[in-house]
């Protein structure tokens, strides 16, 4: 793995989640620096019909939650310097639209958690960000 330039930076929350993308991936290995508690696995996997191939590192969260997946990603970011970022993991299917399995990518990623509170309860001021048309 000598090319150093990351084509996909990939954040997961759970270690089933890492270990079904490390299974995918042709080769890989563990980097862990001496100040960084998260552990990267550096890898790669080829480019069918090609001689080609991707560099991916997979980042486990260290915790759930907002911040976590933040931190990580932004480490993940400093660190690699990916061409893209991913955040996967499991999700439910709904039958007869996505089965388990499939890929789904939104128009929008909504940021819910934003809220004020006032006399007549909670305001929610979510947020709408589209995703990059080029996924």
């Amino acid at each position: 793995m000598t090319n150093t330039t990351v084509d996909f930076g990939i954040v997961t929350a759970l270690k089933i989640e890492r270990d079904a993308l490390l299974k995918r991936l042709d080769s890989y290995k563990e980097i862990k620096d001496e100040n960084e508690p998260l552990p990267f696995y550096l890898g790669q996997i080829a480019i069918p019909g090609s001689t080609e191939y991707y560099t991916i590192v997979v980042c486990l969260l260290l915790d759930m939650g907002n911040n976590e997946a933040a931190v990580a990603t932004t480490r993940l970011i400093q660190r690699w310097q990916p061409a893209h970022v991913l955040m996967v993991g499991i999700a439910g299917g709904i039958r007869g639209k996505v089965e388990l399995g499939d890929v789904v990518v939104a128009r929008y990623s909504f940021y819910y958690e934003p809220a004020k509170l006032t006399s007549d309860g909670e305001q929610m001021r979510s947020e709408q960000f589209p995703v990059d048309r080029l996924l």
